[in-house]
């Protein structure tokens, strides 16, 4: 990545373009804040620089990160553009308490964007969320007196329940664009890390086969794996991946496990010191939300964060890799390839976007529908087009794109019409 002035994502760059054709003097974007839990990496700095082209202040600014999912390298440029950054601490944290070290980490962000509200008095704060940390602490002072729309990124966003998750909220989480095609990007990168990680074993466990999970198991069953899988809600692929009928007997059949499920997998479950063998925990998820009853089995004593555990509980030694945090970040990278995690940050520059220029839906008193609104077809099928351009993907699943009725039916959330995207994004 370079600091120069335009971003060094392609498809970052496309949309920039598209936006600067036409009038749009009613934005206030120097009135503007975009404030986010993010990963600091590489990706995050395009788009950052990406929004600061819009003509967002750097000084409006203002990002947290994630202790796993942090380069120092990205912090500091953020800094010297004159944006506020809140790193997490690099010190050792307990097993499976990363909530808790996220939440000091937030509360000092919160406050800084309350001092920053009460100075500058914004017409709109963008808030980039990721897992529903920032809607959830998001502070009542802001919530009742200023505009926010969030941009959820994730489902386990999608799921939190609290007082403020009626916010104004686009949903980049279930749009067609990252179910459809997003999804089996990840899940390559994560089925590339396990094979990278481990030697051969059979058969593969997955937890959880929704759009990630499910990407992961067929990953794998390409490879050659034999893999397993358990679902509480019944979905098993079809691409060669056989189910099995509790998380109990996928344990006892598999001596890996990968995790893709958003949740704590191994909650309440009474039988974990009873099964007598050795187990390898993965996980294709956020935090360290997947195995946290697990980890926190393991005592309060502070270890380094990232690195492997070993957690002894009863017969069963589970050895959980990287601390429990998601297989497919690094700490200091990304294991997606540039021109494919493009398409990531450019649904988040999507949905500040549509945050921008589309109007928001009526209010119910101080919050606003609880059901989150789509992303916009046409922005999206835009974003799609565009990328399959620059990579040369081709097939019918991205031709389908070309229906903003299916990408409408496909996407999740409530349909808001925006005719300013519309006009600037539609051929």
């Amino acid at each position: 990545m370079t600091s120069g002035a335009n971003p060094t994502l392609p498809l970052l760059k496309a949309l920039l373009i598209r936006f600067q054709k036409g009038h749009h003097s009613h934005v206030q974007l120097d009135r503007t804040l975009v404030v986010g839990n993010q990963h600091l990496l590489p990706s995050t700095r395009s788009l950052v620089q990406s929004i600061l082209l819009l003509g967002v202040p750097a000084e409006n600014v203002i990002l947290t990160g994630k202790l796993y999912s942090c380069r120092s390298a990205v912090v500091s440029w953020l800094r010297e553009q004159h944006a506020t950054v809140f790193a997490p601490s690099s010190s050792p944290l307990s097993p499976g308490y990363l909530v808790k070290h996220h939440e000091e980490t937030l509360a000092k962000f919160w406050q800084h964007v309350l001092d920053t509200v009460k100075a500058k008095n914004p017409s709109l704060i963008v808030l980039l969320d990721d897992g529903g940390y920032g809607v959830l602490s998001s502070p009542v002072e802001i919530v009742r007196t200023h505009t926010i729309v969030a941009i959820e990124q994730t489902a386990s966003g999608l799921r939190v329940k609290g007082p403020f998750v009626k916010l104004r909220r686009i949903n980049v989480a279930a749009s067609a664009t990252k179910l459809k095609i997003e999804s089996p990007i990840i899940g390559e990168s994560i089925a590339r890390a396990v094979v990278k990680k481990l030697s051969i074993r059979h058969p593969l466990g997955i937890v959880g086969v929704g759009n990630v999970g499910g990407a992961v198991a067929a990953a794998l069953s390409k490879r050659g794996f034999e893999v397993l899988a358990f679902d509480k809600k019944g979905r098993i692929p079809s691409w060669g991946v056989r189910g099995v009928g509790s998380l109990e007997e996928l344990c006892r059949r598999c001596s890996v496990i990968i995790g893709c499920t958003g949740e704590d997998v191994f909650a309440g479950a009474e039988w974990l010191g009873a099964l007598r063998k050795e187990i390898t925990l993965i996980s294709g998820s956020s935090q360290d939300i997947e195995f946290r009853s697990v980890l926190r089995m393991a005592g309060r004593d502070p270890v380094k964060a990232g690195s492997d555990l070993c957690v002894s509980i009863g017969t069963t030694v589970f050895n959980v890799l990287f601390s429990g945090f998601p297989i497919n970040f690094v700490g200091t990278g990304e294991r997606e390839s540039p021109h494919d995690i493009q398409l990531t940050r450019a649904l988040l520059l999507g949905g500040v976007l549509q945050a921008l220029f589309c109007p928001a839906p009526e209010k119910v008193g101080v919050r606003y529908r609880k059901v989150p609104e789509q992303l916009n077809s046409s922005l999206q099928r835009y974003i799609v087009r565009t990328w399959c351009r620059l990579v040369g993907a081709k097939g019918d699943m991205y031709a389908a794109f070309e229906s903003l009725r299916w990408i409408q039916s496909n996407s999740g959330g409530k349909v808001t019409r925006c005719d300013e995207l519309a006009r600037r994004f539609d051929d």
